[in-house]
């Protein structure tokens, strides 16, 4: 071989050992950009009807749900607690994975809950005992009676 073939031959190594020296010091890049981690909120396992009662753990999970889409009536993980719904009434019927609202349940003890139980066709009687237990706190401002 002449010496001029060597020596294309030693620079091109040179150049290929500074290139891979180069490109090993620099810091690799991030494969994955930390993912934007959605807010839980409440919603329906299954489907509930219409003045069905809510089982928490039968009913209800937390499922992450874009920010975008979130509405104050939703029931947020964090700011309210799943037990809190054991034997609520649903007001209106909610389909699986439907949110939950906090207006759409009538929770065991607040008023209204008469109304929300009663199936369609029945009604609640209250026996007048005296003017102020009549209504014994079952019926409440909004409630439809006929």
């Amino acid at each position: 071989m002449s010496p001029r073939n060597i020596l294309l031959i030693l620079v091109a190594v040179l150049f290929a050992a500074g290139t891979a020296m180069f490109i090993r010091s620099k810091p690799a890049p991030q494969a994955q950009q930390e993912a934007k981690v959605n807010p839980n909120v409440l919603v329906a396992k299954r489907d509930i009807p219409a003045g069905g009662f809510v089982k928490t753990g039968d009913d209800l999970q937390w499922a992450p749900w874009p920010e975008s889409a979130i509405q104050p009536s939703f029931v947020r993980e964090g700011a309210d607690d799943i037990n809190t719904f054991q034997g609520a009434v649903a007001r209106r019927p909610f389909k699986a994975g439907e949110p939950i609202m906090s207006t759409a349940m009538v929770k065991r003890g607040a008023g209204g809950f008469l109304s929300a139980v009663l199936e369609p066709g029945k009604r609640a009687v209250s026996v007048a005992v005296t003017a102020t237990s009549g209504n014994a706190g079952f019926i409440f401002p909004g409630d439809r009676v006929d």
